[in-house]
């Protein structure tokens, strides 16, 4: 690194990975439990809001499954997605990270490869196993 620019160092830290999710979701990926994995996402990015509960009459985890299908399916996102649940596998079992890349490479591969949402029903269903 330039000395020049060891001056205008920039360092940001929000926490760890998937720091926003909640205890039980975290728990699910630890037992290898399937989860959505756009639900991993932090919704604040999309400025999807809430409806108010004054209007809606729907339980708090309905509504948060609402707003997650409103997130663009896109091979970005999803790769966001999949970086916190690396993030979160690599807590507890830092044996496996090699194996997720691996996984990443794959799925790369198939979207580049084959484009359209092919990789995504992929991923769905090797998940689900």
């Amino acid at each position: 690194m330039s000395d020049a620019s060891k001056g205008h160092a920039y360092i940001c830290f929000e926490g760890p990975m998937g720091a926003h999710l909640k205890p039980e979701v975290r728990e699910k990926i630890w037992k290898r439990e399937y989860v959505d994995i756009f639900t991993l996402l932090p919704l604040e990015r999309f400025n999807i809001d809430r409806f108010e509960k004054g209007k809606e009459h729907r339980k708090e985890e309905d509504e948060d499954r609402r707003r997650f299908r409103l997130i663009p399916r896109t091979f970005g996102n999803w790769l966001q997605a999949f970086s916190i649940l690396a993030s979160i596998v690599g807590e507890k079992h830092p044996e496996q990270c090699s194996a997720l890349f691996c996984y990443l490479d794959n799925i790369w591969e198939a979207n580049r490869v084959y484009g359209g949402l092919a990789w995504l029903r992929y991923d769905e269903q090797f998940r689900q196993r």
